[in-house]
């Protein structure tokens, strides 16, 4: 069994994870934590750099009947990983779902360790809280004598468990260096990228961004090794940023294409009339970027009625060509004095022109999708948020 520890926006780590590992099982999820069975670590280690919304992978390894069976377990566990020729050995403890603080029973295991003459045995933890990203990746607690073992509470079960994957924080940092920027076009996050191309990686040839950008979606596509992507703008300033940001990624296997072209006049673009199993993957167009000083009811009705516009000539071409294939897109909701505004007319003009919007969350799920089958994404202090859809046209 494999638990996946979730990031913020719960739903989206749980839909990421299943719509990508699509032979798993989910067992149980709450809002920091999932359970899923029929995924190998095997699958967990060559693709986890793929995954935008899950923090860390943990192996569980047993199941524990009471809390105090916790230093026991852990030392057995940790002196079969120990170098007995040097006894060097390096673990970290972290806990989740627990009621209270188990710190003193890592204590205790440091001292068991040290008692049993492994004095080179170093306890990472400073304190008594979980090692971060940075902690596990510098202090190499994936490798051969080095191990994080995880203390985990889910409704009234005891587990331990070791972590075989971290999300590295670094890599995100390092593709963000390179892309050009334009603070009034706002950007995508990465993370979020990934994860919207995760919720149909599987049931595509290659990938389509229409409102490209600054490339986001196309540099995660490519990134995680998916050859053909194609991408387009109406701003030419967009369409070079893109091309430029891309070009890091290409390699002699990959075919990329970006270029200029009218969103409302998707049917012209010729490959989404032969392409098989294209999908396309965007996070549209999200209006003007609004703050907190200047927003206004009457400036979000407006908004609505020009972003109207654009989906409906948008959307209206895809069906002229009978685009089968699916899409994944943000559509933009707003926050005024502690009130959610959603685009409603888009939801109106899909269901008018035949486009289903399909489910992303595993039936056995507690937690549900929005009335409308979407997700959420918002940033603090942010007044535009992202409503993820998939849709496909029936």
């Amino acid at each position: 069994m494999i638990a996946f520890i979730l990031w913020r926006e719960f739903r989206l780590s749980i839909a990421e994870i299943s719509n990508f590992f699509q032979n798993s099982k989910l067992i149980f999820a709450d809002r920091e934590i999932a359970f899923f069975e029929w995924i190998s670590n095997e699958e967990i280690t060559s693709n986890f750099y793929k995954l935008g919304w899950s923090i860390k992978v943990i192996e569980i390894i047993t199941e524990i009947q009471e809390e105090k069976n916790f230093p026991a377990e852990s030392e057995k566990i940790i002196s079969e990983k120990i170098d007995f020729e040097t006894g060097k050995f390096c673990y970290a403890f972290a806990q989740y779902g627990m009621n209270s603080n188990i710190f003193m029973a890592w204590i205790k295991v440091k001292k068991e360790l040290k008692k049993a003459n492994f004095k080179n045995a170093r306890f990472v933890n400073k304190d008594s809280n979980n090692v971060n990203a940075a902690v596990y990746k510098k202090e190499k607690l994936g490798t051969l004598t080095w191990i994080e073992l995880n203390f985990i509470k889910a409704e009234d079960r005891l587990f331990l468990g070791k972590t075989i994957a971290y999300q590295d924080v670094d890599s995100y940092s390092a593709r963000d260096f390179w892309k050009s920027r334009d603070m009034w076009i706002g950007m995508l996050p990465p993370k979020l990228a990934q994860m919207m191309i995760n919720m149909t990686w599987n049931s595509w040839s290659a990938i389509y961004d229409p409102f490209c950008g600054l490339g986001t979606i196309l540099i995660e596509a490519l990134n995680s090794e998916y050859c053909n992507v194609y991408g387009s703008d109406l701003n030419e300033k967009m369409v070079e940023a893109t091309q430029k940001n891309i070009s890091f990624y290409l390699k002699e296997s990959t075919k990329a294409e970006v270029f200029k072209q009218d969103s409302s006049q998707i049917e012209k673009v010729d490959f989404l009339k032969w392409t098989r199993n294209i999908s396309i993957i965007s996070e549209g167009y999200l209006g003007s970027i609004m703050t907190k000083w200047h927003v206004t009811e009457e400036k979000i009705d407006l908004e609505r009625d020009a972003l109207y516009k654009i989906y409906k000539w948008f959307f209206s071409g895809l069906k002229k060509i009978h685009f089968k294939w699916d899409i994944v897109i943000c559509f933009p909701f707003w926050e005024l004095k502690w009130k959610y505004i959603y685009f409603e007319e888009v939801y109106r003009l899909l269901r008018d022109l035949g486009f289903d919007t399909k489910k992303l969350l595993p039936d056995n799920l507690e937690f549900r999708e929005t009335r409308s089958w979407s997700l959420l994404y918002h940033r603090p202090g942010q007044q535009v948020w992202r409503e993820i859809f998939k849709l496909k046209l029936n």
